[in-house]
C-alpha cells in the first residue's frame, strides 16, 4: 500500500504532520508527502507539537517530483484549502485520489487563535481524518 500527500505552494508541514500521522496509525503503509514547490518544514515549534501529541517528523523536506516518476501510488490524498490555494494538474499516476481539506495555519488570521493554537488544532483535524481513512476506509477494505 503506497500512499502520497500532496500539497500545493505554501504547504506550511500539512503533508508532513499527515505522512508523520499516517505512519503513526500503521507501519505497514508506504507514504510519501509532496509539495508543489520545494519546501522545507522548519518551525522548530511545530516539531515540538508533534512530538506532544507523541510524534516525530523524521525528514523535514518534501519529495519531489522526480522521487516519484515510477511509482503507482494506492491514494493520492491532496491537503489543501480549496478557497485560498490552487492545485497544479498532478502528473503522478494513483488508482484512488482523495482532497483532506486543511487550511494553511499560516495563511489564517493571527487574531483567531495563536500560531501554536492553529497548529494544534491542523494535528488534531489531521489525525481525526487519517484514523477515519485507515480505520473505515482502508481496513475495511481490507487493503492493508
Amino acid at each position: 500500500m503506497k500512499v502520497i500527500f500532496i500539497c500545493p505552494g505554501g504547504n506550511s508541514c500539512r503533508s508532513l504532520i499527515a505522512k508523520t500521522v499516517l505512519l503513526a496509525i500503521s507501519e505497514e503503509i508506504e507514504v510519501f508527502s509532496y509539495g508543489m514547490e520545494k519546501m522545507q518544514c522548519s518551525d522548530q515549534f511545530i516539531f515540538d507539537l508533534m512530538e506532544e501529541y507523541g510524534y516525530k517528523i523524521e525528514t523535514t523536506d518534501t519529495s519531489q517530483l522526480d522521487d516519484h516518476n515510477d511509482v503507482v501510488f494506492d491514494y493520492l490524498i491532496t491537503i489543501y484549502d480549496m478557497n485560498k490555494e490552487k492545485l497544479s494538474p498532478l502528473p503522478f499516476k494513483y488508482i484512488h485520489k482523495l482532497h483532506l481539506d486543511f487550511a494553511a495555519p499560516n495563511s489564517m488570521s493571527e487574531h483567531y487563535l495563536t500560531k501554536v493554537n492553529l497548529y494544534k488544532h491542523l494535528i488534531e483535524e489531521i489525525k481525526v481524518e487519517l484514523e477515519y481513512f485507515y480505520y473505515h476506509m482502508l481496513r475495511s477494505d481490507s487493503v492493508v
